[in-house]
């Protein structure tokens, strides 16, 4: 079997996950990983195209392969797809666009649908050709559970960082917006309005200075 590369392991294995997870409606809808398979596909051939990046919620056939399919929305969500704030798109914004993460999705689904496809021609009742019988599962399963989990730290460590870094740059912005033009704002503190500063603050004693 090929070796995954490194940026691909944790989609891979989530969607992997999700399809296990919700097989028999996955694999017995028709177009449903085709749809998610093309989705994905024209967005690697095209990522700086917009059109490829929304797709319409109402749309029928996706509605109805897609969205009315238990678990295949998860699939997109791994990749970094949103509903937009007025609920009548899945986007994918900019900034989230992953192509390790979409290139990981297509290779899964690919594999699904040539099983599929086999499986169908057959009418075999066999397990996925990967899955490791039940004498030999619970080793490589733990295996792959504890990286999953290491790949999701290590995610979620990478995201939190983004986003300190993201609210300290809108912290500064914020703050710049009340400056004088030109003027930084580690120097715009401005002094306390009731702080009055007495002779002896600032170190004159007038008591020890004799009359003239």
């Amino acid at each position: 079997m090929k070796t995954l590369p490194p940026e691909w392991e944790l989609v891979h294995q989530q969607a992997s996950e999700f399809i296990e997870s919700n097989r028999d409606s996955l694999l017995n809808s028709p177009s449903t990983l085709q749809i998610i398979n093309s989705i994905c596909s024209n967005i690697i051939s095209h990522p700086n195209e917009e059109k490829f990046r929304k797709i319409r919620l109402a749309n029928p056939k996706f509605n109805e392969f897609v969205m009315n399919v238990p678990g295949a929305i998860n699939l997109l969500f791994l990749c970094g797809f949103e509903i937009d704030d007025q609920n009548e798109y899945l986007i994918i914004k900019p900034g989230n666009l992953n192509m390790n993460d979409l290139q990981a999705l297509v290779h899964v689904i690919q594999d699904y649908i040539t099983i599929k496809s086999s499986t169908s021609t057959t009418k075999s009742n066999t397990l996925h050709p990967s899955q490791p019988t039940s004498s030999s599962c619970c080793s490589t399963d733990q295996e792959m559970e504890e990286r999953r989990r290491k790949l999701l730290e290590e995610k979620k460590k990478i995201q939190a960082e983004k986003d300190k870094i993201k609210q300290q740059l809108n912290a500064d912005k914020e703050e710049r917006k009340y400056l004088p033009s030109g003027v930084s704002s580690k120097k715009t503190k401005k002094p306390e309005s009731n702080s009055k500063k007495t002779f002896k603050d600032i170190g004159v004693d007038l008591s020890s200075q004799g009359g003239g």
